[in-house]
């Protein structure tokens, strides 16, 4: 026991843990005839306008960004703040049931909802649009204008999803159903006991991934819903009862993306 203690610790941890991340912008290109060429592979960080949520999101849906950085390219500059990036949706998966996540296959030990995001154009204040093609760029993670407990981070797959501690829950599950076992017959109590413990201390265990924002903490329900993982069969029931998280992009996020290809970009396009 004291073993799903110590990770049950290192799971409350993480749930009070921020990551503080540095971008310095550098970017490379050259000039081609009467346009300014970013090279494919420079890095655009941009702000949220357009907020993004997989409650209703579509596939499709068009997205809007701001540019963060100036970006110059060989002293001529071809983007800045007032610059907008917009692109759409080209994949949603919703938030599943727990349950169905513990199934091996392209969504095991993820109930989670996905969005994929593509852009395709940046316009400036003048109205001038370049055709680009960039997407978020792999295992950069979404800065959060107001601070939460769920991580979002891009997946293998160029999807934004959510990150927490999947693993250190079931590593809690795996070591109170070890301490159950070990504890013989009085075991059918001591499990309950043991969950219900652990969704005291932790709503991130009792519900199975971080509270979002429009959920309040009930220490209560956590207790009742932890006490039912211990129950026989509490797994399954639970599984059947919970659900992962939502996945929000608000306005103010900022999102770290990849040029997929050079982009031109007409000479003078953001001279004043």
């Amino acid at each position: 026991m004291p073993i799903a203690l110590l990770l049950l610790s290192h799971l409350v941890y993480q749930e009070q843990a921020s990551a503080v991340e540095v971008f310095v912008p550098k970017f490379s290109g050259k000039v081609v005839h009467d346009y300014t060429v970013l090279d494919a592979g420079s890095l655009i960080r941009v702000e949220v306008i357009t907020p993004i949520d997989s409650i209703n999101a579509n596939v499709g849906d068009i997205v809007k960004c701001r540019v963060i950085d100036y970006i110059s390219v060989i002293g001529q500059e071809v983007a800045c703040p007032t610059d907008i990036v917009t692109g759409k949706i080209v994949s949603i998966f919703r938030p599943q049931k727990t349950l169905k996540s513990y199934v091996p296959g392209k969504n095991f030990l993820n109930a989670d909802a996905r969005i994929g995001l593509m852009f395709d154009t940046i316009t400036t204040s003048q109205d001038i649009h370049t055709t680009i093609s960039a997407q978020p760029a792999p295992r950069s993670r979404v800065t959060k204008y107001c601070p939460s407990k769920i991580e979002i981070v891009v997946d293998k797959n160029g999807q934004y999803e959510t990150k927490y501690g999947t693993k250190t829950l079931l590593a809690v599950d795996a070591a109170i159903t070890a301490a159950s076992i070990a504890a013989g017959p009085a075991g059918l109590l001591v499990g309950p006991v043991l969950t219900g413990a652990a969704g005291a201390v932790s709503s991130t265990y009792a519900a199975g991934r971080p509270l979002e924002k429009t959920e309040q903490q009930n220490k209560s329900r956590d207790v009742i819903l932890g006490v039912g993982k211990g129950l026989p069969g509490g797994t399954i029931v639970s599984g059947v009862t919970t659900r992962g998280a939502h996945l929000f992009l608000e306005k103010g996020d900022q999102l770290l993306l990849i040029l997929n290809q050079d982009a031109y970009f007409y000479r003078g396009a953001n001279i004043k």
